[in-house]
């Protein structure tokens, strides 16, 4: 990736400042099945895409979101490209005291645990 791609994919992370509120399901996909079964078009989507953009835009501006990997690396993400995460990764940026942003791709499937932290008051989803 050269500098003016990463350039424009920044935007589209800006664009996710600082939570998405659209927290509904993986895209619709259109078109004929494959021999896989998934429809011509239709990227993998790990069923983590949808609860963490859950928990994402429920989450209060206050409350830390913490992801647990595989190899026990913690990321303590400040924002969330969504329309970047549809596959099977996620794209996180965490926002450096230098005034610099940390851009980091992780592998869904990498995720072991998703730690809410500062919950003031519950979803009523969680409560029922």
């Amino acid at each position: 990736m050269d500098i003016q791609e990463f350039g424009e994919m920044e935007g589209e992370l800006e664009g996710e400042l600082p939570r998405d509120e659209d927290a509904g399901g993986p895209p619709s996909t259109a078109g004929s099945e494959t021999e896989s079964g998934r429809t011509a078009g239709q990227r993998s989507i790990s069923p983590l895409v949808t609860l963490f953009s859950w928990l994402w835009s429920t989450k209060s501006p206050s409350a830390v979101i913490e992801l647990h990997l595989r190899d026990g690396e913690k990321v303590v993400p400040d924002r969330f490209a969504k329309k970047l995460s549809q596959g099977s990764h996620g794209v996180f940026v965490v926002d450096e005291s230098n005034g610099t942003h940390t851009v980091t791709v992780v592998a869904w499937d990498s995720i072991t645990r998703i730690l809410v932290r500062g919950v003031r008051r519950l979803p009523q989803t969680l409560t029922e």
